[in-house]
C-alpha cells in the first residue's frame, strides 16, 4: 500500500517494510509472522473486554489487540494519507469525522435481528465498505473491520463464515464498491458469507488452551472463521489490487 509521503514515518528505512516488532527484515517474513501472530491474538478477544461501541473506539481497541505483537503503533489511527492500486482511502484529515458518521448509521444487534435476512446482510456490506474506504490504520485493516463486523454480527444472532468466499472475491468486491459508493458486489459477496450463528460451546476457543499448544507464538497458522478464505481457484491477476491484499 502506498502512502502521501515519501518519507513514510512508518517504513524502516534499512529494510522498506513497515517498522516492526517482530524482527522481520523482508516482506514476505513480515506478512507471515503478522498473519500468525494477530490470528493467535483473535483467539484471546473473548477473555478480555472491548466494549461494543460501534465505533471508531471499539476499531482502535480491536486493532491494538490484534497487533500488539506486530506494529508498536496499533491502535492508532493512522496519520498520512494512504492509497491502493491508484485509489485513495479516506484523507487522514477527515477520519474521526467520517467514522463518527458511518458509526450513527450502525444499528443496535436488536434492531438487526429483527431484519429479514437479506436486508441485514444489505445493512453489514454498507457498513463494511462504509469502513473499508474510511480505513483508519497503516495496516491491518481488513483484519480489524472483519472482527468488528463479526461481533456485531454475532450479537444479532448470525456469523461470518469467511472460507466461503476467496481473499480475491473479497478484494475484488471491495475494490469495485469503493470506487462505485455503492455496496453492490459487496452484497452479493455477503450472502455467502452470512451464516447461522453456531451454538457457542463450538465456537468458544481458549486462549490460554492455544498458548500451551504454542509456547512461541505464531508457530502455527491456525484457522479462524473472521480470517480464514476459501481456497483459491485460478484467478485473473488484473482482478487483485496492486500491493498487499485486502487485509492492508
Amino acid at each position: 500500500m502506498a502512502s502521501s509521503n515519501s518519507e513514510d514515518p512508518y517504513i524502516d528505512p534499512n529494510t522498506g517494510i513497515l517498522r516492526n516488532l517482530t524482527g522481520a527484515t523482508t516482506q514476505s517474513e513480515l506478512d507471515d509472522r503478522e498473519r500468525r501472530f494477530a490470528t493467535i491474538r483473535s483467539y484471546g478477544l473473548d477473555e478480555i473486554t472491548i466494549k461494543p461501541t460501534r465505533d471508531l473506539v471499539e476499531l482502535e481497541a480491536i486493532h491494538r489487540h490484534l497487533f500488539q505483537d506486530i506494529y508498536p503503533w496499533a491502535g492508532e489511527i493512522r496519520t498520512l494519507d494512504i492509497w491502493k492500486g491508484g485509489e485513495p482511502f479516506g484523507p487522514v484529515s477527515m477520519i474521526r469525522t467520517m467514522a463518527h458518521n458511518t458509526a450513527a448509521t450502525v444499528a443496535t444487534p436488536a434492531e438487526l435481528a429483527k431484519l429479514p435476512r437479506s436486508e441485514f446482510v444489505e445493512r453489514i456490506a454498507s457498513y463494511y465498505n462504509d469502513f473499508n474506504y474510511i480505513h483508519p490504520f497503516r495496516e491491518g485493516n481488513g483484519r480489524t473491520q472483519r472482527i468488528f463486523l463479526a461481533r456485531l454480527t454475532n450479537d444479532a444472532g448470525w456469523d461470518l463464515d469467511w472460507n466461503r468466499v476467496t481473499e480475491a472475491d473479497n478484494i475484488a468486491a471491495c475494490h469495485h464498491d469503493r470506487q462505485t459508493g455503492k455496496a453492490d458486489h459487496l452484497i452479493t459477496l455477503l450472502d455467502d458469507v452470512v451464516i447461522d450463528l453456531p451454538p457457542r460451546s463450538k465456537q468458544a476457543v481458549s486462549a490460554k488452551a492455544l498458548a500451551a499448544q504454542h509456547p512461541t507464538i505464531g508457530d502455527k497458522l491456525l484457522p479462524i472463521r473472521s480470517f480464514g478464505w476459501a481456497e483459491p481457484g485460478p484467478t485473473n491477476d488484473q482482478s487483485l489490487e496492486a500491493g498487499r491484499g485486502i487485509d492492508d
